[in-house]
């Protein structure tokens, strides 16, 4: 995660706490924390954090993080995130059960696919009342986040993505359309919005909204800021781009 997005992911968490009138001290987690470099920001403005994953990306912080316990790997089957399956058993977050008040993921949710597990860990270590936000790209994104081919998110196709390539769209890192495509089907699971809701549900997270606007605001250029009070825009910007859903334990 670039500097630039560190510090705008901050300042949109930072504002959703405060519409909540969450305590100052609350204890928050980041899910998939990757090179550390957003925990490190939270931990550095004074917040209580942790920040997890299946392993860990190379980042200046990450040695340090580890030694401090600030961040931590998540137990599950085999040694990194290929590992994990639809079932893993094992899979547990090192976190107590009812102890954080805020967790949230960026771009994670749509590479995890043991889901229900995932779920379930949410909802285990969140306390009564806290909230789970996860900022995740649509799948008909017009460009699809990861592969940068146009709807490659639905048209998971062999043929249209070696049409799509040839033409030159696509991410410069996938030049091989077989590659772009055993990327899609082996590390991303895509599911709808109700599927989410209702998976949530199952484990005691209610659906609090979609708040889109928050992406507009906090993410986006500061000319297209404005744009996040409409709500045709922050719907359309949810379908065609991403989103973020919120979810409260019961």
């Amino acid at each position: 995660m670039s500097n630039l997005k560190v510090e705008s992911f901050y300042k949109l968490i930072s504002s959703f706490s405060k519409s909540k009138n969450l305590k100052k001290n609350i204890f928050i987690l980041e899910i998939g924390c990757g090179n550390g470099n957003l925990t490190n920001y939270f931990y550095k403005k004074g917040n209580n954090c942790i920040g997890i994953d299946v392993e860990f990306k190379y980042g200046p912080f990450v040695e340090s993080l580890f030694s401090k316990g600030l961040i931590k790997l998540i137990y599950q089957e085999g040694n990194n995130r290929k590992d994990i399956h639809k079932k893993n058993l094992n899979y547990l977050w090192p976190c107590r059960n009812n102890s954080i008040d805020l967790a949230f993921s960026s771009s994670v949710i749509e590479h995890i696919l043991n889901l229900e597990e995932f779920i379930s860990e949410n909802s285990r270590v969140l306390k009564k009342g806290g909230y789970c936000i996860h900022y995740f790209p649509s799948r008909s994104s017009l460009l699809e986040a990861h592969i940068g081919i146009p709807f490659g998110g639905i048209f998971i196709n062999k043929i249209y993505y070696r049409i799509m390539i040839s033409l030159g769209l696509c991410k410069k890192n996938y030049s091989n359309f077989i590659d772009a495509y055993s990327y899609m089907k082996k590390s991303t699971n895509y599911v709808s919005k109700t599927v989410l809701i209702n998976l949530f549900d199952k484990y005691d997270l209610k659906f609090v909204n979609e708040s889109n606007d928050l992406i507009i605001k906090y993410m986006g250029p500061k000319c297209t800021k404005f744009l996040s009070n409409s709500k045709i825009i922050c719907w359309l910007f949810g379908i065609l781009r991403s989103r973020i859903l919120i979810f409260k334990k019961k």
